[in-house]
Parts: structure tokens; sequence; C-alpha cells
């Protein structure tokens, strides 16, 4: 907000259009899996600041185990239903998909993939009475086939984490994201403010 950019979501971008992107600074904060303290701690911060985000669901989960798992975190709980409905009411978060179960999508067979890209979309619509249009693939990890399911699959964007060149008109469906923590807020900041 300092540096003058307006927070949009995939469907605001897709009203907008993306030959008038450039007309203002956008900028689009994305947050995968729905922890629990995405409600707590994020959502009153766009609320206060009166900005947006897109949050990436796995509904078939109660927890991401390969957090646990590989980072030796607890297991961190998931979003309760009445709070994801309370962020989708407050028009500030868009709900997208990132698999029923947080599949490793490139391992899985055909059939898994095609069940945990169609079916999370699927659930969500049914579930929130909402529109689900974009796709953060989980772990980051994709590949051709991949993509061709999440674009037959009814989605018009799809994020990753390190691949992808950043240029929304290079590929929708393979769109890089710049992670931030506390050791990359400087390089975040140096690249926002170019």
């Amino acid at each position: 907000k300092l540096l003058g950019y307006t927070t949009i979501t995939f469907r605001d971008l897709e009203k907008i259009g993306l030959k008038n992107r450039f007309k203002k600074k956008y900028i689009i904060l994305t947050a995968d899996d729905g922890y629990e303290n995405n409600y707590e701690y994020m959502f009153p911060l766009l609320v206060k600041h009166n900005m947006k985000a897109v949050i990436y669901l796995a509904p078939g989960l109660d927890h991401i185990s390969f957090d646990a798992k590989n980072h030796g975190e607890r297991k961190l709980p998931l979003m309760h239903e009445s709070q994801v409905r309370e962020l989708i009411k407050s028009g500030l978060v868009e709900i997208g998909s990132h698999t029923l179960t947080h599949a490793n999508l490139p391992i899985v067979s055909h059939a898994e993939r095609v069940n945990e890209i169609r079916g999370s979309k699927e659930f969500l619509e049914r579930k929130y009475g909402i529109k689900v249009t974009s796709f953060a693939y989980p772990y980051g990890q994709l590949n051709e086939e991949v993509k061709k399911v999440v674009l037959e699959s009814g989605y018009t964007t799809a994020v990753s984490t390190n691949t992808g060149t950043g240029k929304f008109e290079d590929d929708l469906f393979e769109i890089r994201r710049s992670g931030i923590n506390r050791k990359s807020l400087i390089d975040f900041f140096i690249k926002t403010t170019k």
C-alpha cells in the first residue's frame, strides 16, 4: 500500500483484462493451503487495510501433513467451513483450488490427477456456492500433462512457485509467484520498487 499498489484477485484481473493491467500498480497476494492462521492473522489485516487476497484450499484435508513430516512443524489446523464462508462473504478473498489432498500431481496416476484437480473445484463450488477459476500446484510441482488437466477442468489461471517467467502473457497456467518470508522480504521490497 505504501508503494501505491492495489491488491486484486484473479477474478478482478479477468474483469480488468490483461491488456489493462498496467494502468495501475496491481498486485495479487496469495496463500496456499488455507491454514487457520490465514483467518486469524491475515484476514483482519486485509479488512483493516481494505486489501484483497487469493487463498488456495485443499478441502479433503484437516491439516497439511507435508509441513509436519518435512519441516518438523506441528499439525497446523486448516480453516473451518464457517471461517471460509466469512472470507468469501467479505468480498476481499477469492477462494482457489489446491487439489483435494495436496497431491504431488506429476507423480500420481492420470485418474488420480483428474480427480484431485476436478474434484477440488467441484467440491469447493458446490459447498460454498462460488465459481473457482484459479488453481495452485501443490509443492509447485507440474508438467505439461498436469497443466492440460487444469485447463480442461475449467480453470482460467494457475500459479506455481519457482517455475514460469512471472509474465502473465507467457502462460496463464504457470504464473510464477514470489515467496515472502522473513529472509525474502527485502528482496520482495526491491522487486516491487522497480
